[in-house]
């Protein structure tokens, strides 16, 4: 339905934004038809007041606006409210306007004529990428924020590093799928051999100081391709991949040797995804090679839609601070039940990691994750290990 009063609603409401009244009457009837409750806007002032009056679950805005433009709206929106999807609509696509429409976080850019089934599938989706990132909003208000430690001040950080790195091996932890009680992939875990720095930590922010990142990835994607030689069949293997490693044009390339069909990159929510406006464009490479993507630490980053919608991943990884004691904090199971809800609306497999006791387990399957990590099934090891099922675990 169209809606112009100021009663509440049930249904998802969606501001529609364009000076066209006949194509604002158009989308307005499409996505009353899908349940959504619809308000129209002909202008983006307009648009902001009735954003101020209440929550809005997606706006769908045109870039041509008379006055103040669609992008500008767009900025304007996301100074108040980091969270709401918007969908950009434009009728003269340009790749600068794409670009300036995504880095202020534009869930999806659309051209017209607009396809029906394809924008009541991008607003589907946009309700639910909402709630995730609600439910990281909540939960980042909920966790304390863990100071980042400082790595010491030593001379010679560049003889020191390059030391670091030589030293340097990877451990693997399994990933099990408890329906099936087996392995289901391992994650590749560095491992400095560095007294000074044998941290991974401390290694890879000393390499972001030292602008040598993509050292640290060449180096970890040899180790594990070496290391798949061994890899047992029909097993996967997670390597951590930083943002600035997406430049890296030898990840492209048989330079890599990894077997993409078999390797998940896990790109780390605790690096902003929205300072390279390329970030979408690498991740498309990747994932056309045969890679897959997932987001780690998923619920302690930056951005929600705007990780979702750079990265389109395969998986996401709820970050540890979640899962700890999540059998005793109620908060936190709301939070997790929020994101698996979410994720199996929208075909992404969710893994829970840092699953240290029996109790955290079986709370997280009865929230609906099948797929665990952590050191209650088994801790990182050289070779490729075993798993210690938990007792009584159904």
């Amino acid at each position: 339905m169209v809606a112009d009063d100021p009663a509440r609603t049930t249904e998802p409401e969606v501001l529609v934004v364009d000076d066209e009244p006949n194509v604002r009457r158009a989308l307005s009837r499409l996505l009353s038809s899908a349940g959504y409750v619809v308000h129209g806007a002909a202008d983006a002032e307009t648009a902001l007041e009735a954003l101020e009056r209440r929550k809005m679950a997606a706006v769908v805005t045109d870039i041509v606006l008379p006055g103040i433009d669609g992008i500008e709206l767009l900025r304007r929106i996301r100074a108040t409210d980091p969270d709401v999807p918007v969908v950009v609509i434009t009728g003269g696509p340009r790749l600068e306007t794409a670009i300036e429409a995504m880095r202020y976080g534009a869930l999806r850019y659309l051209v017209k004529p607009v396809d029906p089934i394809e924008l009541r599938k991008v607003l589907h989706d946009a309700i639910f990428l909402g709630e995730i990132a609600a439910a990281k909003r909540a939960m980042l208000a909920y966790l304390e924020q863990r100071p980042d430690r400082d790595v010491s001040d030593f001379s010679g950080l560049g003889s020191t590093f390059d030391e670091a790195l030589a030293s340097t091996r990877l451990f693997f932890q399994p990933i099990v799928d408890a329906d099936r009680r087996r392995i289901h992939a391992f994650e590749a875990l560095l491992r400095p051999g560095h007294p000074e720095l044998s941290s991974p930590d401390a290694l890879l922010r000393l390499a972001e100081r030292l602008d040598a990142v993509q050292r640290i990835g060449r180096t970890v994607r040899h180790l594990a391709a070496d290391a798949m030689t061994a890899l047992p069949d029909d097993t996967l293997l997670f390597v951590n991949l930083h943002v600035h490693e997406l430049g890296d044009e030898d990840l492209y390339t048989a330079a890599s040797r990894l077997s993409p069909e078999r390797v998940v990159f896990e790109i780390t929510e605790r690096h902003s995804l929205t300072d390279d406006p390329s970030i979408h464009r690498h991740v498309r490479r990747l994932k056309t090679l045969g890679y897959r993507v997932a987001i780690d630490d998923f619920g302690a980053g930056h951005a929600g839609l705007t990780s979702f919608a750079l990265l389109e991943p395969d998986i996401v990884k709820i970050d540890m601070d979640l899962v700890r004691d999540i059998d005793r904090i109620p908060t936190k199971r709301q939070l997790v039940a929020s994101m698996v809800r979410a994720c199996d609306e929208l075909g992404v497999e969710v893994i829970a990691e840092g699953v240290e006791r029996s109790e955290e387990f079986e709370i997280l399957r009865d929230l609906g994750c099948r797929l665990f990590q952590g050191y209650l099934f088994s801790h990182p090891d050289l070779p490729y290990t075993t798993v210690t099922w938990p007792e009584g675990a159904r």
